[in-house]
């Protein structure tokens, strides 16, 4: 049910809706907690989750080599504004997937029981570290971190990185709340769906015409980068009073597309429970039977088919078209494996489904990265007004 105040209610001003949004999120978080059936286990998990965390941020910055100007860890340093560029995108793909999300609570007990929209957004935005995508993702960005810049410069570089992933997780959540009030309004799916192929042959004619590489070398996580990552300075005072500054207005700008899909119906959730089904034949076979009554089935699974469709036809396809016979078959088994893997379990995992984005692009980091090389003036000395 809409949960957005109506046009009909008197108006509210907006900071007592912001605390009572706030005051809502400690509720609800007080609420999980006790709800809890294992407090032990629980506390065991956040202490788990601290010691990784610290243990990621600290300890790649005292291994031999860290931090020097040469060998790994500058090729490290090197990457890291693509690094940075990828959490992003990655944070992007999840939120997006996932609809914005209602996290604090679910859907159905949201029914009896309604939150404000912005207590979603807060709750989504609190509870994304628990999510292990997340945690890959911000682990592996502060480790590769802590050894591109080593210890002297460790604790300025990691309050710039913390700040980002923040950042990047607010702007996903943003975006993800726009593109849901999107798919929600009328053609909106069909509007998305477009938007989506033109983003992937964009990305594709990039890649053909050799463009991405550049393309990345050019973006501003540049800036970012070498302004936190070189120890305590003007520079990084101001990147990290920029990067506080952009959180604050992320955090407080995706409350207003958030109240814009809680007054919208999600149109396929209606269209699913209010459809009307003609009568079929009792099946034949397990298979069948599994297909039509299993809602989690791999013809319904949207995500699979999606992730099986691009898997199959698109990265074999573009492999085919260069040529790599061999390279294109592996692909379409690997699919008709994953296929056949998710067609014999009964349910699949959530950890999986919201893992699935980052593991792609993590792969596809991985494959792109391997065409870069080092600048032609490596290593030589710079003066300005020498290049021209």
């Amino acid at each position: 049910m809409p949960t957005a105040r109506s046009w009909t209610d008197a108006p509210a001003r907006h900071v007592t809706e912001a605390r009572r949004a706030v005051a809502d999120v400690g509720h609800l978080l007080r609420f999980r907690a006790g709800s809890v059936r294992r407090p032990l286990a629980l506390a065991l998990g956040l202490t788990l989750f601290t010691v990784l965390t610290l243990s990621a941020a600290v300890v790649p910055g005292l291994l031999p080599g860290a931090g020097s100007d040469d060998g790994r860890a500058r090729d490290v340093l090197v990457l890291l504004p693509t690094s940075f560029a990828a959490v992003v995108v990655i944070a992007l793909v999840s939120a997006v997937a996932s609809g914005g999300g209602r996290e604090l609570i679910a859907r159905d007990p949201a029914a009896v029981h309604p939150v404000s929209p912005t207590t979603d957004h807060l709750g989504a935005l609190l509870l994304a570290p628990l999510n292990v995508a997340w945690l890959l993702q911000a682990w592996g960005l502060l480790g590769a971190t802590a050894f591109a810049v080593g210890w002297p410069r460790l604790a300025a570089a990691q309050v710039g990185v913390v700040l980002w992933l923040a950042l990047a997780t607010a702007v996903a959540q943003v975006v993800a709340w726009a593109l849901e009030g999107v798919r929600r309004s009328w053609h909106g799916d069909a509007a998305l769906r477009v938007a989506t192929a033109a983003c992937l042959a964009s990305a594709i004619a990039l890649q053909l015409a050799d463009e991405l590489v550049p393309l990345l070398d050019r973006l501003p996580t540049l800036e970012v980068v070498l302004r936190i990552a070189f120890g305590f300075s003007w520079d990084w005072a101001v990147a990290v009073a920029a990067l506080l500054v952009a959180l604050l207005a992320a955090v407080a700008l995706g409350a207003v597309p958030a109240h814009v899909v809680a007054r919208r119906v999600p149109r396929e959730e209606v269209r699913a429970e209010s459809g009307v089904r003609r009568w079929r034949p009792a099946p034949r076979s397990d298979v069948t039977a599994l297909l039509r009554v299993d809602r989690a089935s791999v013809w319904r699974a949207v995500p699979i088919r999606r992730g099986i469709a691009v898997l199959a036809i698109g990265l074999a396809g573009y492999q085919l078209y260069r040529r790599q016979v061999r390279l294109a078959v592996g692909i379409l088994v690997a699919a008709a494996v994953l296929l056949a893997v998710y067609a014999s379990i009964d349910r699949v995992p959530g950890d999986f489904t919201n893992i699935t984005p980052y593991v792609i692009t993590l792969l596809v980091l991985a494959f792109a990265s391997q065409r870069l090389r080092m600048p032609a003036a490596d290593g030589q000395v710079y003066r300005k007004g020498s290049a021209g």
